[in-house]
């Protein structure tokens, strides 16, 4: 077992950078976070109950590609959580009423009690 703090000391160890760039190549196009469990199950980098530390792995990767060492593919794409992959244009919203009173069937009444709100 590897501490997390020394996941990326052990990654910039020459013999080590060669590895990554190996496991890298081989990836091919896949995302950071598939590269990075496979680097840790390939260099061992696993908690005590035997599960890669992917969050160490990241963090030491990322630091590693900022100084152009990493050798992983370009990204594949940013989107904001919950956004779907394919975004369907929705339509324009027809006939919706300007204000409020002019809903039909729509009864406004101000909230008094607490139990209202």
């Amino acid at each position: 077992m590897v501490q997390q703090s020394l996941v990326a000391q052990t990654l910039v160890l020459p013999e080590n950078l060669a590895r990554l760039q190996a496991i890298a190549a081989a990836a091919g196009p896949a995302t950071r976070s598939k590269v990075a469990r496979r680097v840790c199950l390939e260099c061992g980098f696993l908690d005590p109950c035997k599960r890669p530390q992917l969050a160490a792995c990241r963090r030491a990767l990322r630091a590693l590609e900022s100084r152009n060492l990493a050798g992983l593919s370009g990204p594949t794409g940013w989107r904001a959580p919950g956004q779907p992959k394919d975004p369907v244009p929705v339509a324009l919203p027809a006939q919706v009423p300007i204000r409020v009173y002019q809903v039909g069937g729509l009864d406004v009444m101000p909230a008094i009690a607490p139990h209202q709100r």
